[in-house]
């Protein structure tokens, strides 16, 4: 596993899209959250609209901390 931390602040030209990934999350397996009964639709849609506004702003800063795991098949001829 080979741990990943980025941060992107407004001002750069991948904060858009890379801020925007909590967003469409929000969008998707947030409805299921609420599928669920851990919150209600209401939350939800505030929550989104809350992060949409705060990403307007100029001081808006994203930390992302991701991990990624490389692994190997055995038996397969490696290079």
């Amino acid at each position: 596993m080979v741990p990943h931390v980025s941060t992107v602040s407004a001002d750069q030209a991948d904060f858009f899209r890379v801020a925007g990934m909590w967003r469409l999350a929000a969008e998707s397996r947030g409805r299921q959250m609420v599928a669920a009964g851990h919150l209600e639709e209401g939350e939800r849609e505030a929550a989104v609209a809350e992060y949409a506004e705060w990403m307007q702003t100029p001081a808006a800063s994203l930390t992302l901390h991701e991990a990624c795991v490389i692994g190997r098949r055995p038996g397969k001829n490696r290079r």
